[in-house]
């Protein structure tokens, strides 16, 4: 099975989702560059 990386995973995801531990770091990155908002820290 092939593995998706963080970040191309990331363009998949749907307009509001819960990240998980195998794209939080991708996911930090990308509300740091401004590609992503966060919502809030914990809902």
């Amino acid at each position: 099975m092939q593995r998706i990386s963080a970040a191309k995973s990331l363009d998949r995801m749907p307009e509001a989702f819960v990240s998980d531990k195998h794209i939080a770091r991708a996911a930090s990155r990308a509300v740091e560059a401004g590609k992503l908002r966060k919502m809030a820290s914990r809902l």
